[in-house]
């Protein structure tokens, strides 16, 4: 999938971590009520729980991510890459 692929597999893994922390704390203040104590075991167990269960579901969502990110490798080549891509010159083959 070569440049075009690298980058459209970093904007999906940006996209999935910027929304799913915000989403995982956010859930953390509606299951429980408040927001997060980091001077509290309680809510540092908690928290633990919260992360174990979010690591194993982002491990779960890896090849949708993948998936994602080949399926849009062709617009980011046309879209992206192919706009930035200086043109190099013709190499020319002189046998002197």
């Amino acid at each position: 999938a070569g440049l075009a692929g690298i980058i459209s597999y970093a904007l999906w893994e940006f996209g999935f971590w910027a929304l799913s922390v915000p989403v995982c704390v956010f859930g953390y203040r509606e299951l429980t009520g408040h927001w997060p104590d980091f001077q509290n075991k309680e809510d540092l167990s908690k928290l633990g729980a919260e992360a174990f269960a979010f690591v194993n579901f982002a491990r779960f969502a890896v090849p949708l991510r993948i998936g994602l990110a080949l399926g849009t490798t062709p617009w980011i080549q046309k879209n992206v890459v192919d706009n930035f891509k200086k043109d190099e010159p013709p190499v020319c083959d002189t046998d002197e």
